[in-house]
C-alpha cells in the first residue's frame, strides 16, 4: 500500500461491502443498492490516486 501523491491528488474510493470490492467512485457520493429485508452491513472504503496508491481502509457500520 502507497501514500496518495498530495500533487496529484483523489482520482476515487474504492468501496467494499462486508469483504467484497462493489465499486470504483469517482467522488464522495454513492448510493448502496439494498436487498429487501437487508438492515444491517458494513462497508470499508479506501482512497486512490491516478498512479494506484491506496490508502488505509476507513470502515462503516450502516443500519436501516
Amino acid at each position: 500500500m502507497g501514500r496518495i501523491d498530495r500533487q496529484r491528488g483523489v482520482a476515487g474510493y474504492q468501496v467494499f461491502k462486508d469483504a467484497d470490492w462493489i465499486a470504483d467512485v469517482p467522488g464522495t457520493t454513492w448510493t448502496e443498492p439494498r436487498a429487501p429485508g437487508q438492515t444491517t452491513f458494513s462497508l470499508r472504503v479506501r482512497a486512490f490516486d491516478a498512479t494506484g496508491n491506496k490508502s488505509a481502509f476507513a470502515t462503516f457500520a450502516v443500519a436501516a
